[in-house]
C-alpha cells in the first residue's frame, strides 16, 4: 500500500478543532434560545443546585456567573410581596401611632377613657357619661366639645370611623326603650354630630348599637379609627 505522507495528515488536523468549535458554538446558541422560554427563577435554582453538588473552591459560583448575564435577576415573588407589605405596615403603624397620640391628648381629661391601638386601628373607649346626659341619648356640652376636637383632628386624614355603642342600664327607668334602642340612638347621635357639626364625609362612617354591655367590654362607647 502506498503510505500517506505525514505532511498531509498534519495539514488536515485543523478540521477536528474546527468541528469541535462549531459544535460548541451551536450548543451555546441553542442554550441561549432555550433560556428565552424558561423562567429565570428556575434557571438560577438549578445553578445553585449545581454549585452545591460540586466541590467548593474553584467551581463555587461558576455556573451562576456564566448564566446570570443572559437572564433577569432572580426575585422571589413571595419575598417581594412581604417586603411591600412590611413597608406599607410600617407606614401605617406610624400614622396610627400619631393618631393614637392625638386621641390620648384629647381624652386626657377623662379618667375612664382609654385609647387602644391594634395594628392600624385606633380605638377610643369612653363611658356614656363622657358624651351624653344621664340616661339619655342627648349630648351635653362637654361631649360636643370632645367630638368637635376629634373631628378637627381627623378632617383632612383618610380615616374611616366606626361607632359602636352599648348600654349599661338595661330597661332602667325606660320601660318603652330597650337597651338596643338606646345604644342605637347614641351611635346615631355621635355619627350625626360628626357629620353635621364636625363636617366629616358620611361615607367614612359606620355605626352600630349592640344593646346590653358585654362582659369583656368596660366602656360603653367605642369610636374606632381605621387608617
Amino acid at each position: 500500500m502506498r503510505e500517506i505522507p505525514k505532511t498531509t495528515v498534519k495539514r488536515e488536523n485543523w478540521l477536528l478543532t474546527f468541528n469541535d468549535m462549531m459544535t460548541l458554538i451551536f450548543t451555546f446558541f441553542v442554550l441561549i434560545l432555550s433560556f428565552s422560554s424558561i423562567q429565570s427563577s428556575e434557571i438560577l435554582l438549578a445553578t445553585d443546585s449545581l454549585n452545591k453538588t460540586m466541590s467548593p473552591g474553584k467551581t463555587e459560583g461558576v455556573f451562576r456567573s456564566i448564566i446570570s448575564p443572559f437572564i433577569s435577576p432572580y426575585r422571589d415573588r413571595d419575598i417581594e410581596v412581604e417586603k411591600r407589605k412590611k413597608a406599607l405596615t410600617n407606614h401605617d403603624d406610624g400614622k396610627a401611632g400619631k393618631l393614637k397620640a392625638i386621641m390620648l391628648a384629647i381624652m386626657g381629661g377623662e379618667k375612664q377613657a382609654t385609647v387602644d391601638q391594634i395594628r392600624n386601628d385606633v380605638t377610643v373607649n369612653m363611658e356614656e357619661a363622657s358624651l351624653f346626659k344621664h340616661d339619655s341619648c342627648i349630648l351635653h356640652s362637654y361631649g360636643e366639645k370632645i367630638l368637635t376636637n376629634i373631628a378637627d383632628k381627623i378632617r383632612d386624614e383618610k380615616i374611616n370611623i366606626r361607632i359602636e355603642c352599648y348600654d349599661k342600664n338595661e330597661l332602667s327607668g325606660r320601660p318603652s326603650i330597650t337597651s338596643v334602642d338606646m345604644s342605637m340612638l347614641r351611635a346615631g347621635t355621635i355619627t350625626r354630630y360628626l357629620i353635621e357639626k364636625g363636617r366629616l364625609e358620611p361615607h367614612r362612617f359606620s355605626a352600630m348599637g349592640y344593646g346590653a354591655l358585654k362582659d369583656e367590654t368596660k366602656q360603653s362607647i367605642k369610636i374606632i379609627f381605621r387608617s
